[in-house]
C-alpha cells in the first residue's frame, strides 16, 4: 500500500507553507512611506526604515528568477505539490506588489535604495517593468541621490537583452525631452541639467548594444514592429498595466535586433535634441555632457543623423553664418566637439559634404589653447593627429596653417611641458609635409610672414606668400 496524505495532512502542509510568508507580513505592519506633509518620532522613523530595507534583502533572496501567474486557474487539475507552490507564488506575488506600492509613495533615500537592490535582484520577476521605470525617474530628479545613476549604470552594463534597459532609457528619454522642451519656452538663463541629472545621462555610456543582426527575419520584424514599440515604451502605465503587459513580447530571431535598434534609436533622439538645445541655449554643460555620449555611441548612429550632426557642431563652433561668433564654447569644449566630429566621420561609411570647416575650427580652438591646462593639450593633440594623420582629405595649405599654428601656441606658453609636446607635433606634421617648413627655418624670407592673428588658415599666409 501506498501512504494517501489525508485532507487533513493536506491542509497542514499548505498551512505550513503559507507561514513562510508570515514574516514579511510582520515586517510589512512597520514600514509605513514617509509623508512630507507629517511629522513622526524619530523612533518610528527608524523602525520603518529598518523594515523597508529589511524587506528589499528578503525580497532579493527569495524572489524567483521567473514570473509567476497572478491569477492561478483552480479549475484546472494539478498535483497538491503544484496548487501548494502555485498558492505560496500568488501569496508572495500579492505581498511583493504591496511593497512596491509603498515604495513608489515612499520618496526617501532608503526607499530609493531598496528599489535599486530590486531592481537588480528581481529583474526577471513580475513588476520588473514598474521597479525599473520607477528608478530611471527618480535619477533624472533634478535633486536625486547619484547613487540612483551608479544603480541604472551598473544595469546598463549587465543587460544582455535590452528589455530593462528600453524602459529606463524610453523614461529617461521622455524626461529629457520634456525638460527641454519646459526649458526652451521659458526666458530665464542658465544651466539646463543638475549634477543629478548629469550624471544620469552619464550612466548612458555604458549601454553597450551589439552590432545589429543582417537576419532578413530580424530586418523584417525590425521594420513592422518599430512604430508600436515606441508607442509601447513611452506608454505611461500603472503598476497592475505594466505588470499585465510585462513580457507582451516573445522570442524569436528577430527580438534582440529589435531590442537594440530601439535603443540606438532613444540614445539618437536623446543625443540630438540635447545637442540642439544646447547650441540655441549655450549651454556649454549639456554640450559637453552630450559630446561625451555621442563620441562613445558614435559608431552605431546612422548616415543621415551623422549628416544631421554635423550641421548642428557647424553652427556651434563656426557660428550660423559661417564665421560670426566663433566663440561660443569654451576652448576645451570646442575640442571635444572636434573630437567628436572626426569620430562620427570617421564610423561613417558614405561622405558627409566638405569637412573643411572642421579644421577651421580646429585651427581657432588651437588659437586659444592654453599651455598650462594638461587636459586641453591632450584633447588637442588628439585632434591634430586625426585632422592630419587619420584624414586624407584635408587640405595642404590647412595643414601649413596647423604646423604654424601649434608653433605660435607653444612659443607664447609658459609650460615647459606642454610647449614640448606641441613642439613635438609640430616637428612630426613637418616631417611628413615637408612644405610645411618653409617660414620655419633660419632664412631668408621669400614673401609676407605668417599672420598669426588671423582665426581662418586660408587667410593665415601659411606659404610666406605675398
Amino acid at each position: 500500500k501506498t501512504n494517501t496524505p489525508t485532507n487533513h495532512q493536506t491542509n497542514q502542509q499548505t498551512n505550513q507553507t503559507l507561514q513562510l510568508l508570515s514574516p514579511l507580513q510582520s515586517l510589512m505592519q512597520y514600514y509605513k512611506p514617509s509623508n512630507p506633509d507629517t511629522t513622526s518620532a524619530p523612533e518610528n522613523t527608524k523602525v520603518s526604515k529598518t523594515a523597508c530595507l529589511s524587506l528589499a534583502l528578503v525580497f532579493s533572496d527569495i524572489l524567483p528568477s521567473h514570473r509567476v501567474s497572478s491569477n492561478p486557474n483552480s479549475s484546472e487539475r494539478v498535483s497538491k505539490e503544484v496548487r501548494r507552490q502555485r498558492l505560496y507564488d500568488s501569496r508572495l506575488l500579492q505581498a511583493y506588489t504591496s511593497y512596491v506600492k509603498r515604495l513608489s509613495a515612499d520618496d526617501s533615500p532608503h526607499a530609493s535604495k531598496a528599489l535599486c537592490r530590486l531592481m537588480r535582484s528581481a529583474q526577471g520577476f513580475n513588476l520588473s517593468t514598474a521597479v525599473t521605470r520607477e528608478v530611471a525617474g527618480r535619477a533624472f530628479r533634478p535633486r536625486a541621490d547619484q547613487a540612483l545613476a551608479r544603480s541604472l549604470g551598473e544595469m546598463f552594463a549587465e543587460d544582455k537583452e535590452f528589455d530593462a534597459t528600453l524602459v529606463a532609457l524610453g523614461h529617461i528619454k521622455g524626461a529629457f525631452l520634456k525638460l527641454l522642451k519646459k526649458k526652451s519656452s521659458s526666458p530665464s538663463r542658465g544651466p539646463t541639467l543638475t549634477p543629478s541629472q548629469v550624471g544620469c545621462l552619464q550612466s548612458l555610456l555604458l549601454i553597450k548594444p551589439r552590432a545589429l543582426t543582417s537576419d532578413v527575419a530580424a530586418a523584417r520584424i525590425l521594420q513592422q514592429n518599430a512604430r508600436r514599440a515606441r508607442r509601447r515604451s513611452s506608454a505611461l502605465q500603472s503598476l497592475e498595466d505594466a505588470d499585465a503587459n510585462e513580457g507582451a513580447q516573445g522570442g524569436g530571431a528577430g527580438r534582440l535586433a529589435l531590442n537594440q535598434g530601439r535603443v540606438v534609436e532613444d540614445l539618437c533622439a536623446v543625443y540630438f535634441q540635447g545637442l540642439k538645445h544646447g547650441v540655441v541655449a549655450a549651454d556649454e554643460g549639456l554640450v559637453n555632457v552630450v559630446v561625451r555620449g555621442l563620441t562613445v555611441h558614435g559608431g552605431r548612429v546612422n548616415v543621415d543623423v551623422v549628416a544631421k550632426l554635423m550641421k548642428v557642431f557647424k553652427a556651434l563652433l563656426l557660428g550660423e553664418e559661417g564665421a560670426e561668433n566663433p566663440h561660443r564654447v569654451g576652448t576645451l569644449s570646442a575640442l571635444s566637439c572636434v573630437e567628436c566630429c572626426y569620430a562620427l566621420l570617421s564610423h561613417s561609411v558614405e561622405e558627409t559634404g566638405d569637412g573643411s570647416w572642421l579644421t577651421v575650427a580646429l585651427y581657432r580652438a588651437l588659437g586659444r589653447l592654453d599651455c598650462g591646462s594638461a587636459p586641453a593639450v591632450r584633447l588637442a593633440l588628439r585632434c591634430v593627429d586625426l585632422c592630419v594623420f587619420r584624414r586624407r582629405e584635408v587640405r595642404k595649405a590647412h595643414v601649413h596653417a596647423l604646423a604654424k599654428r601649434l608653433l605660435t601656441a607653444a612659443a607664447g606658453s609658459g609650460r615647459e611641458s606642454g610647449a614640448r609636446a606641441l613642439v613635438s607635433l609640430a616637428r612630426l606634421v613637418m616631417a611628413r609635409y615637408e612644405s610645411a617648413r618653409r617660414g620655419v627655418e633660419k632664412e631668408e624670407p621669400v614673401g609676407e610672414p605668417y599672420e598669426a592673428t588671423a582665426d581662418d588658415p586660408d587667410f593665415a599666409n601659411p606659404f610666406g606668400e605675398g
